[in-house]
């Protein structure tokens, strides 16, 4: 057993020592000079297939109707659930009149200032999370300021009140809208 085991280690060294070999042969000089060609060598050396077709537009209509279809076969899940009536505003006007609505303290907003993740990439202000994190104490106040002000006022920057949504294809090429994406 101790033979098989030294011809196989000397077997992995010898195709890790090829491998080695072969990409300074054919892909380093690609890496500054022609990535295509470097990015190319790489997928043939670990074997990955570089060939992908996306989903075009032309297959499924138009912009719209694609659209469309996302929104139909996203929301399918939930089209059989009761809904409830949405009360009008007058109804509930009164009862929320003397309920003002919770707000956070300079210390709370400090604290989840605290804990971001500096690792994460920059929000949709711009504005990295070490750097919020970092000068917690300082920004604290002024972040309280413009919270409290956005749940009194009930305006919040329009930004925060949308999504960008991004259909990921489960099939390869993905050719029926409702059943192919996640």
């Amino acid at each position: 057993m101790s033979q098989y085991n030294l011809l196989s280690a000397q077997v992995e060294d010898m195709i890790r020592k090829a491998k080695s070999n072969y990409y300074q042969y054919k892909a380093k000089t690609f890496r500054t000079s022609d990535p295509a060609k470097w990015y190319k060598a790489i997928y043939n050396l670990s074997g990955v297939s570089s060939q992908h077709e996306g989903l075009t537009v032309n297959s499924m209509g138009s912009e719209a109707a694609l659209a469309e279809k996302f929104q139909i076969s996203f929301t399918e899940p939930w089209k059989d659930l009761i809904t409830t009536s949405i009360p009008q505003l007058d109804e509930v006007e009164s009862l929320l009149k003397n309920y003002p609505p919770p707000l956070p303290s300079i210390g709370q907003i400090k604290s989840v200032l605290n804990h971001l993740n500096h690792s994460k990439p920059k929000g949709a202000d711009g504005v990295p999370a070490w750097l919020l994190k970092r000068f917690s104490s300082v920004l604290a106040p002024i972040v309280h300021n413009i919270i409290t002000a956005s749940i009194k006022q009930c305006k919040y920057p329009s930004h925060h009140k949308h999504g960008l949504v991004t259909p990921v294809p489960k099939a390869y090429p993905p050719t029926d809208g409702s059943n192919d994406f996640r």
